[in-house]
């Protein structure tokens, strides 16, 4: 293709002035890594360029990460090239495509190509274009890396993005990278910081009034977190800034169905001001945009490993989510940009976007990658990632998927496997589910879909009834996905009633079942509490809970969820086992003794029972229960202050010397296995930590030891002696591989005293501490003798004129 035959439309684009460049990449080199900035072109003149770059027309299909982005662009460049768009430029969506055999240039989103590649027959492309990889969604890691590791008769990748990780991306693709820095329109950059205490609409009014005092008129892009602060700015804009209606104020959000979101394409007849989510901040041209205001929030969901929870937060969005926003005003002309954060808050902002195969369950991931691996014959190639999961949550993953015998003992997927991927739903559990059931009911694909779209909370059992009889009622997305379902398998029936309905969740998912407490206002497993109360659930003793969502910082409490009601008939149904469980009672310091109803792993109802109400047998169980849950918080918490006093201590140590000392006696060495005995005896029966008291703990090392071999210890370690002067002095036991026995008292108490001092019958020599009158240690010594002859001299001139009144005799030897 030649310059001179560029559409008038694409040839005004940046890119267009790195033509030249292009085909020299292209022709050195088989993929292509593209750094640009924003507004640059790079969505749409890369397409055609790649398409036209050779004799033969290249067939192109191009990624993107949402849906209305790509339509988006595939009416652009249809535009562009003055066609209609399913000739030479169309799109294809699950459920809906515009295209036909004259298509060269195909626009998709990565999640419906790796559906395409998975379960249908493989497409000829000579080019796949990556774009906004930055995004780091899992399925760009699933395919990315699959893609490029098929060999020569693979497609060549085209790789595109405003900011990219070369170190990673330039070996796996084996080229060199490009980068472009026309940054295009140029954007005026303003922070506005927030007030004390000042709202987020309010800012948002702040900043439009200062585009308005400077005369900026067009379309205004604001970026906010979600759809609840959209409602919530709109809503104040209405009143306060645009009481007269002189703007067009229109809200763009994923909730929204095609019609809604494609409102914001068209012609504005009046200043409008367009309140978003993250949805517009790549590839989306919006017309007549001179000026973006950024919240800088975002709402991101982490899924919690240990509790299998989806954590909701607000967050700082990365350096490079702000880069692209800010592009958003410079796309089609100069613009500005207000930031709503100071200057200096960017330095606490992450640089890139963290990758989402980092942050979320990894079983679906798992499972199809495996499968694309296998589907392209590509399993025996090295098995690497570009961003690799965390190591624990990889390998808890690959043991989920053995036990669900969904994997091969070689980690790939079987039979099984195949046919729980098939079912279009993206909760592995769900789909588990759903491949087993013979026949579902409409009622039955309605719930799952609510399920799997994981951002909606209520009564499943109310909201399937609501989306078969009103599919559009919950949303886009959760219409998208019962149609998907409906198209995957054909419902047996339209209706079912609730028993049936219930019963099928519960024999799925019991091991779930969360139990309601006393009040009826909340229901809890063994991990967690949900705030339901009983209106919510109309008086269910249970519920199976679903799309669990907490607030960051509060993983044990469940704000909202959706969720099956479980009648107390379905549980009355279930033969059941009592077993126990302990609660710790922070307030009181103590163990509650809970009695626990199972039906097989199913948790049917907790109560607290009392000590006094156990039989003998039953004590015998809760005490042995008692010791190891003692034994593991004293793992975690170290309680030994508890009962390890100074008197204790040193009598261990008095033990410690004797089995030292007198090894004919084969007293306890005091070993790990002597310990554990002690340990468990200690807490046995125990539910106060006031029952952990240096008195229990004392009868029991003089058990232990031997009560009939104490008056030995006491003769042979000594607390204390009456020294020659009638004065007391008292013995010191450190730990044999710690010190030496000490006997301790005033130097003139030890007057009268001479030469060594023995005890143990002869076998435990011990060290004099002479002490001065203020009981400090002066001087050690192993020989009274030595000491009086020889620094006695010198200590007592240096002490006596402090403490006169202390006995000092000249020759202490000889008294």
């Amino acid at each position: 293709m030649k310059k001179t035959t560029l559409p008038s439309a694409l040839a005004t684009l940046p890119l267009a002035q790195y033509y030249t460049d292009l085909q020299k990449w292209t022709v050195q080199e088989r993929n292509l890594l593209l750094t640009a900035p924003t507004g640059t072109g790079k969505s749409t003149f890369l397409p055609w360029f790649l398409h036209k770059s050779s004799n033969k027309p290249q067939r192109i299909l191009v990624l993107q990460p949402r849906r209305l982005a790509a339509l988006g662009l595939a009416h652009f460049l249809s535009q562009s090239i003055s066609e209609t768009v399913g000739t030479t430029v169309g799109y294809r969506f699950r459920l809906e495509q515009k295209y036909s055999p004259k298509t060269q240039i195909l626009f998709s989103t990565y999640g419906n190509y790796l559906q395409q590649l998975l379960h249908q027959k493989k497409e000829d492309w000579d080019w796949i274009i990556f774009d906004e990889l930055h995004e780091r969604r899992a399925e760009m890691d699933i395919l990315l890396h699959a893609l490029q590791i098929q060999g020569k008769s693979a497609p060549r990748l085209a790789v595109l993005s405003a900011a990219l990780n070369h170190e990673a991306l330039a070996p796996l693709l084996k080229c060199t990278p490009q980068e472009i820095h026309d940054p295009g329109f140029p954007v005026q950059v303003l922070h506005q910081g927030p007030q004390m205490g000042e709202a987020l609409p309010r800012q948002v009014d702040r900043a439009l009034k200062t585009l308005r005092a400077n005369h900026i008129a067009g379309t205004i892009l604001v970026f906010l977190p979600g759809k609840g602060e959209i409602d919530a700015c709109e809503s104040f804009l209405r009143e306060n800034f645009d009481p007269r209606g002189e703007f067009e104020i229109l809200a763009l959000h994923g909730s929204l169905n095609m019609a809604e979101q494609q409102r914001v394409f068209s012609p504005a007849k009046q200043q409008r001001i367009i309140l978003s989510t993250n949805i517009a901040e790549t590839s989306l041209t919006i017309p007549q945009v001179v000026a973006v205001i950024d919240s800088g929030w975002e709402r991101a969901t982490d899924f919690h490993q240990k509790h299998e929870i989806v954590q909701l937060r607000l967050q700082r969005i990365s350096q490079h989510n702000a880069l692209q926003r800010q592009g958003r005003a410079g796309r089609t002309q100069a613009g500005v940009c207000i930031k709503l954060w100071h200057k200096h808050d960017e330095r606490t902002m992450n640089a890139e976007i963290i990758p989402e195969i980092s942050r979320m369950p990894l079983e679906n991931i798992a499972l199809q990658r495996s499968a694309l691996r296998q589907k392209l014959v590509v399993e025996s190639c090295a098995d690497g990632w570009i961003t690799a999961p965390p190591v624990k949550a990889w390998q808890k993953t690959q043991k989920a998927l053995q036990n669900l015998a969904l994997w091969d003992n070689k980690n790939r997927i079987n039979a099984l496997g195949w046919q729980v991927l098939a079912v279009p739903v993206q909760n592995l559990d769900l789909a588990v589910f759903l491949s087993e059931l013979p026949a579902p009911t409409a009622p039955i694909l309605a719930a799952a879909a609510s399920i799997d779209q994981a951002q909606l909370a209520g009564n499943l059992w109310e909201m399937s009834q609501t989306l078969v009889q009103q599919p559009r009622h919950l949303g886009r997305e959760v219409e998208l996905n019962y149609s998907r379902l409906r198209q995957w398998r054909n419902p047996t029936a339209n209706s079912t009633d609730f028993p049936t309905f219930a019963a099928e969740f519960f024999h799925a998912f019991g091991s779930k079942l969360a139990v309601a407490n006393a009040n009826r206002q909340s229901y809890a497993t063994e991990n967690y509490s949900i705030a339901l109360s009983s209106a919510q659930c109309g008086d269910a003793p249970a519920i199976i809970p679903f799309a669990l969502l907490a607030s960051a910082g509060a993983v044990q409490q469940i704000n909202t969820c959706l969720f099956v009601p479980i009648s107390a008939e379905i549980l009355a149904q279930q033969k059941s086992q009592q077993t126990w469980a302990l609660e710790w009672h922070n307030r009181r310091n103590r163990w509650r003794i809970i009695a626990v109803r199972k039906n097989a792993q199913v948790e049917l109802s907790r109560r607290e029972v009392l000590w006094g109400e156990l039989s003998p047998a039953e004590r015998d169980e809760i005490g042995a229960l008692l010791s190891r849950a003692w034994l593991e918080k004293n793992r975690r918490e170290d309680l030994s202050h508890l009962w390890w006093d100074d008197t204790n201590r040193t009598l261990w140590h008095q033990m410690l010397w004797a089995a030292k000392l007198f090894p004919e006696y084969n007293f306890s060495t005091w070993q790990k296995d002597d310990w554990e005995l002690i340990y468990s005896e200690f807490f046995a029966g125990v539910q106060s930590a006031n029952d952990l008291n240096p008195q229990r703990w004392r009868k029991l090392l003089e058990d232990y030891f031997g009560t009939a071999m104490l008056p030995w210890l006491k003769q042979n370690f000594p607390q204390s002696t009456v020294l020659k002067s009638g004065r007391r002095a008292k013995y010191a036991y450190p730990h044999p591989e710690q010190g030496v026995v000490e006997i301790s008292a005033r130097i003139g108490d030890f007057v009268g005293s001479h030469g060594e001092h023995w005890i143990a019958e002869k076998r435990l020599q011990v060290c004099y501490d002479l002490l001065a009158p203020n009981f400090r240690s002066a001087q050690k010594t192993w020989d009274l003798s030595e000491f009086w002859r020889g620094t006695y001299a010198d200590v007592r001139k240096d002490l006596r004129g402090r403490y006169p009144r202390h006995p000092w005799p000249e020759k202490p030897w000889e008294v």
